[in-house]
């Protein structure tokens, strides 16, 4: 059943061909590692491979490119819906038409695959709501899409049992885990110049790469172990890279290099306007970075450190160019630098910035960020900001905003009040407050009150506090008219006092009438 994955011609064929077979562990254990090698040489499981093809063979000519390229991903991978859907709009499968974003078409392509059966949505709650975030290809039509992919000369697998003869001559070359052959192997088995995508899983090895691959338009290295910087000074080279992941790789930024490589071919290519990237970046130690950084114009993730008083204003203009840009983090680089700077900005924040993330001393909350419409979440820890009111109102007039975190030292306010005012939160349905001490007593959390009408959607509250925080049992008021809480989370240890504050907190939710769980 597991190996079906509810697929009702798959349960019903292997079924039918496990009922004749010798009821032994040892068949069973067979045909679940070897489904791929039994539907080739089993005559009684040959026809359901057949069926499954002409599946495929009944896609439309533009989902065909498309199914064909999840054969590039493991067996039982979790891909994630919009690494999926970025790689296709990079490889060229998804373009703009008739006013609708290669974006739009390209999520279209995954939603049909899904409603053809091609693919299993994998759904997460994400609060009330179902949403798909990824999928998974069924095993037995993993096989088609391996065999396609094989016949057309699309996908090439570089993984155990690879021999020296294999004719590597694919446009999409993915290193499986498993591979451990050595450099003269990876040459004679392929030809780099040829292939428009490189996906490395497992162990990186700085011979993968090659400013030989003049056409790659893809550099997916994902939760790949063992990279360096220095594996990646040459990428500024690639002159048609559209697509560039490092999500999951430990100490892997894009280097100098990358940067002052862009300059110095700034008008020989448009491929890295395209290039989508998910890495940190240290603007302090020049401008190449940042006038580079503004011509990504696709980018849709950035991680800044490094913004101080002198290259502020040039950061800001470059942020104004990236309108594809969906989530911005920005902290100090741990010198003397910090983000006040950011506060007095006058600057176009992208429309699109779905996700902020504020690290380091900021002093007060810059006003840009009131226009920022499609804002889904706030992350602040060690800004320091002194107008807790100013700030509160700010935050709750933001339409679209659904998390928001208030992390250490957010505040740096003596006898912290926080006031949820009246129909202010419209859309918030996650809270994650944390309490911390500071001289004096600025940062640390007094009160936190909740109007009649606040953050009608508010299903999760969480509240944390860092050690030596004096937290009185009065602390939270006003739970009992949040409609839609759902879950109270502590993430406390033992202190004097929780159970007088545990048990103030348990009445409050006893009289809520969504009756909400405290953890």
């Amino acid at each position: 059943m597991k190996k079906c994955k509810g697929l009702p011609l798959a349960i019903v064929t292997i079924g039918g061909f496990l009922a004749k077979q010798s009821k032994t562990p040892m068949e069973w254990k067979k045909l679940n590692s070897h489904i791929g090698a039994e539907l080739e040489m089993n005559e009684g499981l040959r026809n359901i491979k057949s069926v499954l093809s002409k599946s495929y063979d009944g896609l439309p000519y533009h989902l065909k490119p498309c199914f064909l390229y999840l054969s590039i991903f493991p067996e039982d991978q979790d891909i994630k819906r919009n690494r999926l859907v970025h790689r296709w709009i990079a490889e060229g499968y998804s373009t703009e038409v008739l006013g609708k974003s290669a974006a739009e078409i390209a999520e279209s392509h995954f939603m049909e695959l899904i409603d053809r059966s091609m693919i299993l949505p994998n759904k997460t709650t994400y609060f009330s709501q179902k949403v798909i975030n990824s999928c998974q290809v069924h095993d037995l039509m993993r096989e088609i899409s391996i065999s396609k992919a094989a016949e057309e000369n699309l996908v090439f697998r570089l993984e155990e049992g690879c021999s020296s003869n294999t004719n590597g001559t694919a446009r999409h070359l993915t290193i499986s885990a498993n591979w451990k052959g050595d450099e003269a192997d990876f040459e004679s088995m392929v030809d780099v110049s040829r292939i428009r995508s490189l996906t490395v899983f497992g162990k990186w090895r700085p011979f993968f790469i090659s400013d030989k691959m003049r056409f790659l338009r893809v550099l997916d290295l994902q939760d790949t172990s063992g990279l360096c910087n220095h594996h990646l000074e040459h990428i500024g080279k690639l002159l048609h890279l559209r697509y560039l992941s490092l999500r999951g790789c430990r100490d892997s930024r894009l280097s100098n290099a990358f940067w002052y490589s862009c300059a110095e071919r700034c008008g020989e290519s448009e491929g890295l306007a395209h290039t989508r990237s998910s890495t940190q970046v240290d603007i302090g130690s020049g401008n190449a970075q940042i006038k580079e950084i503004k011509r990504l114009t696709q980018l849709r993730k950035l991680q800044v450190t490094g913004i101080n008083k002198k290259n502020c204003d040039e950061f800001c203009s470059a942020l104004e160019a990236l309108s594809c840009l969906e989530s911005l983090s920005m902290s100090s680089s741990g010198n003397q630098d910090d983000l006040s700077y950011l506060s007095d900005a006058v600057f176009s924040c992208p429309n699109n910035l779905r996700t902020l993330t504020l690290f380091s001393f900021l002093g007060k909350m810059p006003a840009w960020i009131m226009h920022l419409r499609n804002l889904v979440k706030v992350r602040l820890m060690c800004t320091h900001l002194t107008d807790s009111d100013g700030t509160m109102q700010l935050l709750g007039n933001l339409p679209s905003l659904a998390i928001l975190h208030l992390w250490s030292y957010t505040f740096d306010v003596e006898g912290l009040c926080l006031d949820f005012l009246p129909e202010a939160f419209p859309c918030l349905v996650a809270l994650d407050l944390c309490s911390a001490h500071r001289r004096a007593g600025q940062g640390e959390i007094k009160s936190v009150e909740f109007k009649q009408g606040t953050a009608p959607k508010l299903e999760m509250l969480e509240f944390s506090y860092r050690r030596d925080v004096i937290i009185n049992d009065g602390l939270f008021s006003g739970l009992a008219s949040l409609r839609s809480l759902k879950k109270f989370q502590l993430g406390i240890r033992s202190f004097e006092g929780k159970e007088a504050f545990v048990e103030h907190v348990r009445a409050q939710l006893a009289l809520n009438q969504n009756r909400p769980v405290l953890i």
